[in-house]
């Protein structure tokens, strides 16, 4: 047992490697992180996180797994990386799976699941695979039970979440409603937008440069993350 978690988190450190490879050149704290300077790009995924950013949520809980600028913290690692998988971030559910692995095998076996039935890339075969080598030790049964509440929980709604990923759009470019969107959330995070109404006027631009800049974006550059605008 102890060969097969072993493996488990191998695949996870790999899936913390890929998830920065994706990051934007613009964003301040991947290169900080690329720089080991972890407590500083910490505290700039901290600020998202708590706005809802699940690839912020991820990267804190990549950061407390592995006690990268901070003290390791099972127990906020879970946290972050739960948070991030209930918003459909495919990683985050491989690396809570793997985390969860040891302790609470059948909940691991569960998020392993979802990603085999919402997945169809490396992600799923990996997860497949360490489905797999972790289901030996349960019944038939067992396993049916499993691959039912994943199912139940895809059925609920939550397979029809946003697949969140690092892409940024231009501003310009905005749909009538993602403008509206993204007004509605940087007025929400305290940010003076003016009239929500779908239009890039001047108090639009200048909310999304202050929000850039207090989130350790270049505030000069005129692109809104895509979680922003879902």
């Amino acid at each position: 047992m102890k060969i097969k978690i072993f493996n488990l988190i191998l695949l996870s450190m790999f899936f913390s490697l890929y998830s920065f490879e994706s990051m934007a050149d613009e964003d301040y704290a991947a290169q900080l992180y690329k720089n080991k300077k972890y407590k500083a790009a910490g505290k700039i995924w901290n600020n998202r996180a708590i706005e809802g950013d699940p690839l912020a949520q991820f990267n804190l809980g990549l950061l407390f797994e592995k006690g990268e600028g901070f003290k390791i913290d099972p127990t906020l690692a879970e946290s972050w990386y739960r948070r991030a998988a209930n918003a459909g971030l495919g990683e985050a559910q491989f690396n809570l799976a793997v985390l969860l692995s040891k302790d609470t095998p059948k909940e691991s076996l569960f998020w392993f699941q979802v990603i085999k039935y919402q997945s169809k890339d490396l992600l799923s075969v990996m997860a497949t695979n360490s489905f797999n080598a972790l289901s030996k030790n349960f019944t038939h049964l067992e396993i049916l039970e499993i691959e039912k509440n994943a199912q139940s929980w895809i059925n609920s709604g939550n397979s029809s979440l946003p697949k969140f990923s690092s892409k940024s759009f231009q501003l310009v470019g905005l749909s009538q409603k993602q403008v509206i969107t993204l007004q509605k959330k940087l007025l929400d995070s305290g940010f003076m937008v003016g009239p929500i109404d779908g239009l890039i006027g001047i108090q639009t631009r200048s909310a999304l440069m202050d929000w850039r800049r207090a989130n350790g974006y270049k505030p000069e550059l005129d692109f809104v993350p895509e979680w922003l605008i879902k």
